[in-house]
């Protein structure tokens, strides 16, 4: 028991509070960054999706071949699907730190 007793803060009720609003903002800083990945992935997902459907369309009025549509869309597929796994990665809600 002795060892810890350095570690007591004890009588320093300044010193917990600073460290516990540090704690709080660092972390509030990180649910931030969290939010704002999720919004750029989000917007990626959204402008990948109306590449897809352009692609899509210029196929259909016959602007590009099967090949290049095979070639794109399994590319867009791809980064689609790279996009929806890193979004399920992260997390969709965060309790209130106080």
């Amino acid at each position: 028991m002795q060892i810890l007793s350095c570690f007591k803060l004890d009588g320093a009720a300044g010193l917990i509070r600073i460290i516990k609003d540090q704690a709080i903002a660092s972390f509030n800083q990180l649910i931030k960054d969290n939010q704002d990945e999720h919004i750029v992935l989000k917007q990626q997902h959204e402008e990948l999706l109306k590449k897809m459907a352009r692609l899509e369309d210029r196929y259909i009025e016959e602007e590009i071949n099967t090949e290049l549509y095979t070639r794109y869309m399994s590319k867009f597929k791809l980064e689609k699907k790279e996009i929806e796994a890193n979004l399920l990665k992260m997390p969709t809600r965060v309790s209130d730190l106080q």
